[in-house]
C-alpha cells in the first residue's frame, strides 16, 4: 500500500467571535482523533490570529481518496485561566482542500475555511496551506520528518514556516 505525506500549513484566521477582552488563542488540528497535533498561542492577533504552523500526517491512499469518512478537523481555542474556551471549528472532508494530482512531486494549495462557532452559527475564516506529497519520493526516511503530539505547554508540535 502506499503512503502519502499530507503536509497542514495552519496559516491564520479571521474575524474570530471576541469571547474574552484578550484573545489568546491556538489551533488543534487532526485527521485521526487519537492523534492531535497543537499551534502555539497566538497572543497578538485578537481576533486575527496568525499561528504559521505546519503539521504532517502519514496517510494511506485509501484515506485520502475516501469520500465519505475522511476529514481533517482544526478547533480553535482561547486561552483561559480555568480552561480554554472554545471559539469555533472546521471540519472539512479531505478530499475538498486537497489539491488535484498532477505529474509533479508535489501540489500546495491555499483554502479558506468558515469557522463554526459552538452554537452553530457560522463566523470567521480559517487559513490553510494543503500540500499532498508522495512519499515514496523522498529521500528523507519518514520517522524524521514526522513529530509526535506534545501538549500546547511545551515545544510545538509543528513546525513554525516563514513561506509555505
Amino acid at each position: 500500500m502506499s503512503f502519502k505525506l499530507l503536509e497542514i500549513n495552519i496559516l491564520s484566521a479571521q474575524d474570530l467571535a471576541p469571547v474574552s477582552k484578550l484573545l489568546r488563542t491556538f489551533a488543534v488540528a487532526w485527521v485521526h482523533p487519537d492523534q492531535k497535533l497543537t499551534t502555539r498561542v497566538d497572543h497578538h492577533g485578537n481576533t486575527n490570529p496568525t499561528w504559521n504552523y505546519r503539521f504532517v500526517f502519514c496517510l494511506d491512499d485509501l484515506f485520502l481518496s475516501s469520500s465519505s469518512s475522511s476529514a481533517l478537523t482544526v478547533e480553535i481555542y482561547n486561552v483561559s485561566w480555568l480552561r480554554d474556551i472554545p471559539i469555533g471549528s472546521v471540519h472539512a472532508p479531505i478530499a475538498s482542500i486537497v489539491p488535484q494530482r498532477s505529474q509533479t512531486d508535489s501540489n500546495k494549495r491555499l483554502v479558506s475555511l468558515q469557522i463554526r462557532r459552538p452554537s452553530g452559527t457560522l463566523q470567521g475564516t480559517l487559513n490553510l496551506g494543503v500540500n499532498v506529497i508522495d512519499s515514496s519520493r523522498r529521500s528523507v526516511p519518514l520517522d524524521r520528518q514526522l513529530s509526535a503530539p506534545t501538549g500546547r505547554d511545551t515545544e510545538p508540535t509543528g513546525e513554525k514556516m516563514k513561506n509555505f
